[in-house]
């Protein structure tokens, strides 16, 4: 009972964070300037125009995956656990790069803006951890497989939709 009350705490808090998301880039409809400096741990920094498809790889990635995610955790399907453990995956890769630009941009992680990306690192793995654990898996009647091939699994997609997000945000 404890088990479904945490996946269904963690299913609301991703459909709400990602109806904020949904929302913020539906609405947006350009940012302040014609331009956005567009900074990555990949790819560095450059000043690029903003497109609408770049608004719409946000809207995926940061709106519609957790949102996604979240319906499929409250309703303890399957797609919804691999859909959740892999957003999570993302992000905890995502906000590493954040956090890693920053350094390398000069900035102090204590600032208060520049904190945000720890409390949320911080928030994504204790998610993560708790949805890999093995008594929740049983509840999505994930397959038993070694905790190493779930992790390979994840986070190669999770890798893979990063860099391709990445790429797209650059190159678009």
């Amino acid at each position: 009972m404890m088990r479904s009350k945490g996946i269904k705490v963690i299913a609301v808090l991703f459909i709400i964070y990602g109806m904020v998301l949904t929302f913020y880039h539906i609405t947006m409809s350009s940012p302040i300037s014609e331009n956005e400096m567009i900074c990555s741990a990949i790819m560095g920094c450059n000043l690029q125009e903003w497109s609408f498809a770049k608004q719409l790889i946000y809207l995926f990635f940061d709106g519609l995956f957790p949102l996604f995610a979240g319906i499929g955790l409250f309703l303890q399907e399957r797609w919804g656990w691999w859909i959740g453990t892999t957003f999570l995956c993302y992000g905890i890769i995502d906000k590493l790069m954040v956090i890693s630009m920053l350094f390398q941009l000069g900035g102090s992680i204590w600032e208060s803006y520049n904190i945000l990306p720890l409390v949320y690192l911080g928030a994504f793995l204790a998610s993560f951890i708790f949805l890999i654990n093995g008594n929740v898996q049983a509840v999505f009647a994930i397959k038993k497989q070694s905790l190493s091939i779930h992790l390979a699994i994840l986070i190669g997609i999770s890798t893979m939709g990063f860099i391709t997000k990445e790429i797209l945000l650059h190159t678009l």
